[in-house]
This record gives C-alpha cells, structure tokens and sequence, in this order.
C-alpha cells in the first residue's frame, strides 16, 4: 500500500480547517503526515496544529508559515516538505467521506495513475437555461458534462460532474488532487500565478496529462464536501482581472498556437462577457451592467500587456494587484 502525504494550504480559515483535519483522521487509511501551509494573518491556524500535534502521536503534523498569500508557493511549500509516496492536495473547506484513501489507494494500486481527483459530491451544478446551455457550448465556456473532465482550447473546462464511474481526465480539481511525489516534484505549481491563483489546478494536472496521457483518473468513489468557505475570497474586480490575465497566461502556455485555436479562445472571451451581458439586460441590474464593464476594462488591459504574457512574464499583474489592493486598505 502506498504512503500519504497530505498538503492543506489555508488561509484565515481555522474552523473550516479543523472540519476538514478531523474528516482525514476519521478515514480508514490514515495518513502519514498532515503538512497545513499558513498564510493567515494571526496565529489561530498556529495553535490549532499545536493541538492536534500533542493529540495524535500516530500521525505527524508538519506546520509551515511562509510570508506571502500565494496559494501556488504554498502548494509548492508542501511538495518540498511532503515525504510519503502519494502527495494528496486539499483545499482547507473540504470534507472527507471515510473511505477517501481507501478509495484512491486503490486506482493507485490497479492502475498505473501518476494523478487521482476525488468527487466533490456537493457540487453545486448550475446548469442554466436551455439558451444558456446552447451559448456556453458554443462559446467554448466553462460547462457540466458528466463523466467528463476535458481541456478545451479556450482553457476553460468541461468539468464531469455528476460522476457515474470512474474515468480518465485531461485535468482535476485542486480542492481534491492526489499525485505521485516524483511527479508533483518534476511539475510543481507555477508561481507565477499568485494569491488566490485562479486555474492553477487546470494548469498543473493538464500538464501532467499533456506527459502522461490515460494517467490520470477521477475517481467516482473517493469522495468529499467542499463547502467554498467565503474566507478569503478575492473581491470582484481582483477576480474578474485574475481571470483575464490568467487565461490568456495558460492558453499561450498549454495550447497549441494555430488559427483554430486563437479563435476559438478569442470567441471564449467574447462570449464570457455577452453571457453577462444578456444577464445584466435579463435582470436590469446596475451590478451585473458594471461586472460587464469591468470585464471589457480586463480585456483592455490584457491587450495592452500582451508582450508580457506571451514572454510568460506576469510581474505587470502582480504589480497590479498591490495597487488596488493599497487603495482598498
């Protein structure tokens, strides 16, 4: 049987984080250490891992303070650190079933996966209207199909929920994201997308797919709760900005360049912002009118930074980011 390490990065989310270490202490395998990498901005997180640590002798609790909201140097933290053979990823508001290990220990074992998600029973599958269906299929946006878990040239994703069996996938989750330790090591998460590091998951598991295709696997039966804490959430403007720059990041990252697929990523990203724009006239709404707004001002400033995202170089954004975040203080 293989070795676990698992890796929770949090941030401000204490009691989140204390559901979900009680959830992988109740499982039927345990695991071989529990590493919790902090970015809060108190000692709460600190002192809770201090607790558990005198209480349970069986399984080691590694904590780990690094000085900067990054969810991806954080990840990165815990790769270093992580001793066991399988290195098991979880977002700080999950909730595991018992048999978790159990279930991905054994896809391990009769597969020759190098990457295993789990299934997030509670996921909230907005399906929209019919119209909205069409639209989102067309535009290449993100969207429901079950037992699917696809990448398309927009790099936004088919994700495969309900989940029927278990099946072979392009990407998976962060919030429940199992890799071999060799693995995890040779790839490790790309720091350059930072804080809250929108579609780092995708960015990590496609590359390992784009390597190891038929080797990674969702799994049906190893499953969770994943509560979407609103604890340290980006405010809306950083999100919609994130989401620009970040997509057009990995698209030139992981995707062939040909005519295909730059139209159909620019078609993605006149779509994301017609979508809302339907929804702003459906509802006669200020707030949805001025998300539209904020969304064409990312693209904007998306055209204007190009040179940099092709050059792979995000340090513009990241400047960015430390400007409104000193105006909203």
């Amino acid at each position: 049987m293989y070795t676990y390490s698992v890796v929770i990065a949090t941030l401000n989310r204490k009691n989140d984080l204390k559901i979900a270490i009680d959830s992988i202490l109740n499982q039927k395998i345990k695991p071989l250490e529990i590493i919790v990498i902090d970015q809060s901005d108190n000692n709460d997180t600190k002192d809770l891992i201090i607790n558990y640590s005198k209480n349970n002798k069986k399984i080691k609790f590694i904590y780990e303070k690094i000085n900067v909201k990054s969810l991806t140097k954080a990840r990165n933290t815990g790769i270093e650190i992580a001793s066991g053979d399988i290195i098991t990823f979880f977002d700080d508001d999950v909730e595991l079933y018992e048999n978790y290990f159990e279930e991905i220990n054994k896809i391990y074992e009769k597969n020759q996966a190098v990457l295993v998600g789990g299934n997030i029973i509670n996921q909230e599958i907005n399906k929209g209207s019919v119209t909205s269906r069409i639209l989102r299929k067309i535009f290449l946006l993100s969207r429901w199909e079950q037992n699917k878990f696809n990448i398309q040239n927009s790099f936004n994703p088919i994700i495969g929920h309900p989940l029927s069996k278990t099946i072979h996938g392009k990407w998976s989750t962060g919030a429940a994201l199992s890799v071999k330790r060799e693995i995890a090591e040779k790839f490790k998460f790309d720091e350059s997308l930072i804080k809250y590091a929108l579609a780092e998951d995708m960015d990590f598991s496609y590359r390992i797919f784009k390597q190891y295709p038929g080797k990674i696997f969702i799994s049906h039966t190893a499953k969770l709760n994943h509560y979407h804490s609103p604890s340290g959430r980006l405010p809306s403007q950083e999100l919609i900005f994130m989401n620009a720059v970040h997509k057009r990041y990995l698209f030139e990252k992981n995707v062939p360049k040909n005519f295909k697929s730059y139209y159909q990523f620019y078609l993605s990203r006149m779509g994301r912002i017609f979508l809302q724009l339907l929804l702003s006239i459906k509802n006669f709404n200020r707030k949805y009118l001025k998300i539209v707004m904020e969304m064409i001002k990312a693209e904007i400033f998306v055209r204007k930074n190009i040179n940099y995202i092709k050059n792979f170089n995000l340090g513009f954004f990241h400047r960015y980011i430390e400007k409104i975040n000193k105006k909203n203080i």
